[in-house]
């Protein structure tokens, strides 16, 4: 059984760099690009920080529009398998365009190999050849992986949907408004190189509709991006109470 959620959540500090490999044709993307963890929680005042970077694509329909992204994640472990989250990324692709965003989520750990999360994001887009925009909207995830302590190596299997509003406007045009839908998966191994710190490896792949409201359909619904990165978590106040 999980303690209840306590009232008083930790306050999330922030970081700044940690990888997002990903690419995008000229728009506001998820805030939230990798998972980059299994399903563990942190105990009660544990703390990590996580920094990552990678490097991905567009298949559909711009296959040669490559990027690459960077960014971090700060966990903070609230205690009864709970822990609350802050994250945020830079991208830049090769189309001179840059995309920037974080959250701020919640995690909860069903089982020994199971948890959920849920967020809120923030992201924005700007660049020469494309309108900026601005996209915002709620997150909700699960990550599965083989219980800690079977084995240094943990391969984890991670899935998640966003949606929200999205906005983009370019001088003298006037703002137009769209409801975006994004769906991700990854997998990725974690290795328990010693105590405290912890390696990833992941691949994982997105799709998204431009606008679900346009009655004609858009010609970008249906994008599709696929990344790999590598990420380096930190473990601090490892021995704190459960």
């Amino acid at each position: 059984m999980f303690r209840p959620i306590r009232s008083q959540l930790a306050t999330v500090s922030l970081v700044a760099l940690v990888a997002a490999p990903l690419l995008s044709s000229g728009c506001a993307i998820s805030g939230t690009v990798v998972a980059m963890e299994t399903a563990e929680t942190l105990k009660r005042g544990e703390v990590s920080v996580t920094a990552m970077g990678g490097l991905g694509g567009l298949p559909t329909p711009y296959p040669y529009n490559l990027g690459a992204g960077g960014g971090g994640r700060v966990r903070i472990g609230i205690g009864g398998n709970q822990e609350v989250r802050a994250e945020a990324t830079g991208i830049t692709t090769g189309n001179d365009y840059f995309l920037v965003g974080g959250s701020v989520s919640y995690k909860l750990q069903l089982s020994s190999w199971a948890a959920i999360y849920s967020a809120a994001e923030l992201s924005g887009g700007f660049g020469t050849i494309q309108p900026s925009a601005v996209f915002f909207g709620p997150m909700a995830g699960a990550t599965v992986s083989t219980p800690s302590g079977w084995s240094d190596l943990q391969p984890y299997l991670n899935l998640r949907v966003s949606g929200g509003g999205h906005v983009d406007w370019q001088p003298p045009r006037e703002q137009q408004w769209s409801l975006r839908l994004f769906g991700s998966a990854a997998v990725g191994v974690m290795w328990a190189a010693r105590p405290g710190i912890r390696v990833y490896a992941e691949a994982g792949a997105s799709q998204w509709a431009n606008d679900l409201l346009a009655a004609d359909g858009s010609p970008f619904a249906g994008l599709s991006m696929a990344y790999g990165g590598i990420g380096l978590e930190v473990l601090f106040n490892r021995h704190s109470a459960p």
